[in-house]
């Protein structure tokens, strides 16, 4: 899982618990705590347990989002939306995976 840093001067808030929830209910859910507008595909579906202090919404999305769906920010709307390259990083705006080999023994 990656986390990536926060803009400049972005709040944070100091916890966030979500026991076994829809993924969608959790971006929802933070999506209105941070006052912003959220554009959801249908296809995002599962459940997660989330337990996180002191992050920024971009850090709970990033961490939240199935693999290969991302988001990006258009002025207060956050548009979530599935990659068609699976070498894309999820939560990502224009990062790759870069595959490491375990060290051999």
């Amino acid at each position: 899982m990656t986390f990536y840093p926060p803009e400049t001067g972005e709040v944070r808030l100091a916890a966030h618990n979500y026991p076994d929830e829809e993924i969608s209910t959790i971006l929802h859910d933070v999506a209105n705590r941070f006052d912003l507008d959220l554009v959801l595909p249908t296809s995002v579906n599962g459940r997660a347990t989330v337990k996180l202090k002191h992050v920024t919404w971009r850090q709970i999305f990033s961490a939240t989002l199935p693999p290969y769906y991302t988001f990006v920010l258009e002025g207060n709307v956050v548009r979530v939306s599935r990659l068609q390259s699976p070498e894309r990083t999820p939560g990502c705006q224009g990062g790759y995976l870069i595959p490491i080999k375990s060290p051999t023994r």
